[in-house]
């Protein structure tokens, strides 16, 4: 079963049909990894980071929150090495994002 993630003004993320996977590079095989990762794994991944970005900044439209995210998995999507990484570097940033807004608040108070 695909999934795709709807954006304003009814674009959507193309899909990617192969199964997911779980090593760290491309195999051996010469392919690139990132094909045969699912649409769906991936929409998942939007979908935890728009939840987090939620909770950072809870006034901003779920639109808005839904496109950072998308921008900013797929940044991550591209330069990954492999999904190992790019589950990695997806949880480190994040973990960043939320140490550093923790921060900026208690500045704020």
């Amino acid at each position: 079963r695909e999934y795709s993630i709807s954006l304003c003004h009814n674009q959507t993320i193309e899909h990617m049909s192969a199964p997911t996977t779980t090593t760290g590079n491309d195999g051996g095989g010469g392919g690139d990894w990132r094909q045969s990762v699912a649409q769906s794994f991936r929409s998942e991944e939007v979908r935890s980071i728009a939840k987090v970005l939620a909770s950072l900044e809870p006034g901003a439209t779920s639109a808005s929150k839904t496109m950072l995210a998308m921008r900013f998995e797929e940044s991550i999507f591209k330069a990954a090495s492999g999904l190992d990484d790019y589950r990695k570097t997806i949880q480190k940033r994040l973990k960043k994002l939320q140490k550093h807004y923790a921060k900026q608040q208690k500045a704020k108070a």
